[in-house]
């Protein structure tokens, strides 16, 4: 009788052992949103289960303060404390919470900015190791001047190949001739994709870069592809590209070396706005220049020269610098131009500066490939 019981008891045991599990699982990606008060502040959470971030809002009597932490689903009621820290014109907000370390947010004049752009007499009130500082050691290589190593491996179009960093620099080239607009180079997964250049006005051959080995593979293509084309962004294995002269778009997978023909001129081909796939006639996808958008909760921006990051509606001021153009990001790590400097900047490290090259001055369009 006894035996019978415990195996009984073992048996309960387990099912409500598997019922936790089950709702854990089924909750984890779940998205919520929470309101809750934390050190005199109103604190709003929300968890974005498809994309697997908490995203932030801590509301003051001026300004509502916003951060993003990429994590797994943790519970609710995060956030256990906030200290501030001020100025007269400058405030600083570092929430404490149980699994993200220096987190920090601040502002000027009431407009939230990265926290390396704050005052001395601020920075000096708060711990050091939330504001970090790179310094710069300069060193050459061809016409570059670096100073400091790239965060992400990093391929610079040098006009017949690239010049690259993994763990150092190199250079590989594949045209013997110069090729200055390189619109059509792209990359996707552990590839960097390069038309054949050494034709003029149509492509059926495309070079593959595998940046894990280095070395380049010819894909014959199936179709004859006119150089006034562009891409439409990237999905999954597959790249979409708009044949603008042929009113054409193309689907291809570069890990395969394949392609289809998805639309010709009077076809409906495929746009992914927001994450979402939508049927569109080509001619409007090239009379209205779109180009695919995710669901991502980072968007960055240049406006009067300088570089701001919304989640919301509330612009985050990212550098005060004469910025010129975005180059590459990825949910919360940028480079962009300033002149012909490339900078990096993420939460962890802020701005920093990596690398001069004279010829950014004259072209700079599509020729720096960051791998996130």
């Amino acid at each position: 009788m006894m035996k019978k019981r415990r195996i009984f008891l073992l048996i309960f045991l387990l099912l409500i052992i598997s019922l936790i599990f089950l709702l854990i699982y089924l909750f984890q990606d779940k998205s919520f949103t929470h309101t809750y008060d934390v050190s005199d502040y109103t604190v709003t959470e929300e968890f974005l289960g498809e994309t697997k971030r908490y995203y932030y809002e801590i509301k003051t009597p001026k300004l509502t303060y916003e951060f993003v932490i990429a994590s797994k689903y943790r519970g609710k009621e995060l956030l256990t404390e906030i200290k501030d820290y001020q100025t007269k014109e400058e405030t600083c907000l570092i929430p404490t919470n149980e699994f993200a370390e220096h987190i920090i947010v601040c502002s000027s004049n009431n407009e939230q900015i990265s926290p390396h752009l704050i005052s001395e007499e601020l920075k000096s009130q708060i711990p050091e190791d939330y504001i970090k500082t790179y310094y710069s050691n300069e060193e050459k290589y061809q016409n570059m001047t670096i100073y400091q190593e790239p965060f992400n491996d990093l391929y610079i179009w040098n006009y017949t190949g690239f010049d690259y960093y993994d763990e150092s620099f190199n250079t590989l080239q594949i045209f013997n001739k110069d090729v200055y607009n390189t619109d059509l180079i792209t990359t996707i997964d552990n590839y960097i994709v390069i038309p054949d250049y050494q034709n003029e006005y149509n492509f059926s051959r495309i070079y593959l870069l595998d940046i894990n080995t280095h070395k380049v593979t010819t894909w014959e293509l199936d179709y004859q592809i006119s150089m006034d084309s562009y891409f439409l962004g990237s999905y999954e294995d597959s790249l979409y590209l708009v044949d603008k002269k042929n009113v054409i778009e193309y689907e291809l997978v570069p890990k395969k070396q394949k392609m289809r023909l998805l639309a010709g001129e009077n076809g409906m081909g495929k746009i992914l706005e927001k994450g979402e796939w939508r049927d569109k006639k080509v001619l409007n996808i090239i009379s209205e220049n779109l180009t695919f958008t995710d669901n991502s909760i980072y968007h960055y921006s240049i406006n009067d020269n300088k570089l701001y990051l919304t989640f919301t509606d509330n612009p985050i001021l990212l550098s005060n610098q004469n910025v010129t153009a975005i180059v590459a990001y990825h949910d919360d790590e940028i480079y962009y131009l300033v002149d012909n400097s490339l900078y990096y900047y993420s939460p962890n490290t802020n701005e920093v500066l990596l690398i001069k090259n004279e010829e950014w001055h004259f072209s700079n369009t599509n020729k720096i490939f960051p791998i996130f």
